[in-house]
């Protein structure tokens, strides 16, 4: 019963991580800009997919031993997926590098991280928190809309460094 339980709440967060990777749940990703500190841990969809298939396929083979009784060499490829995430969190920056090279999803998030600095992506994490929730599911299900706003956001960021102008209206007669 247990093996079961945790068989579901695998696929679900498999499912979850899933959507992620795919771009069509944007929040753990902007949640993840939200923090403070002095360095900064970008999101790295890759390694929840493989924690939660290496899961899926860890449980599954418990169920099919405990009903069937039948060995199937699924659960050494879970542990071996699940190593492999081990060692990628472990080395996380290491992981992030490569991942950003070679994996293109999700668009979006290759899109903005291109293109802002830390300061513009937690602007936009904390301007995602103050939207509605129906405004939410429209972004996540449109990336494109969801990157015309981050547009909008990221102007709306923009400082200057230099000296305000004089001015002229002050002046004495």
């Amino acid at each position: 019963m247990l093996a079961l339980i945790l068989f579901f709440v695998s696929v679900f967060f498999l499912a979850r991580s899933l959507l992620i990777f795919l771009g069509l749940l944007k929040d753990p990703v902007l949640d993840a800009w939200s923090k403070y500190g002095p360095e900064e841990y970008p999101y790295i969809p890759l390694l929840p997919v493989l924690v939660w298939s290496g899961m899926v396929m860890l449980t599954l083979d418990a169920l099919l031993r405990a009903i069937l009784r039948y060995d199937s060499p699924i659960g050494v490829l879970g542990g071996v997926v699940l190593a492999c995430a081990a060692l990628g969190y472990r080395y996380y920056h290491g992981f992030a590098r490569w991942n950003y090279r070679l994996l293109k999803y999700p668009r979006w998030l290759h899109d903005l991280f291109a293109r802002t600095n830390r300061y513009e992506r937690r602007r936009i994490a904390y301007a995602w928190l103050r939207l509605p929730y129906r405004q939410r599911l429209t972004y996540n299900s449109s990336s494109g809309a969801f990157l015309a706003w981050a547009d909008f956001v990221i102007m709306s960021v923009v400082w200057e460094v230099e000296e305000p102008p004089e001015v002229i209206w002050q002046q004495e007669y």
